[in-house]
């Protein structure tokens, strides 16, 4: 989102994901993300960008500790 200048507003009401999970998400508290919930994520901002962006894009690791 932020590569691209996109909003959470912006992607909520292209995915139609709640805005908790995308919160969740952006923050990184969220543990095991649903793949429907990615797949939805993906779809918009491919939209929104006009990019073949993929899940690389959109995942980041974090290790804990």
């Amino acid at each position: 989102m932020d590569a691209h200048n996109i909003t959470r507003y912006a992607l909520q009401k292209e995915s139609g994901v709640a805005m908790n999970t995308l919160r969740a998400m952006y923050e990184g508290s969220t543990q095991r993300p649903d793949l429907e919930v990615l797949d939805l994520i993906i779809k918009a901002l491919r939209k929104i960008t006009g990019k073949d962006l993929g899940l690389l894009d959109v995942l980041e690791w974090a290790q804990d500790g």
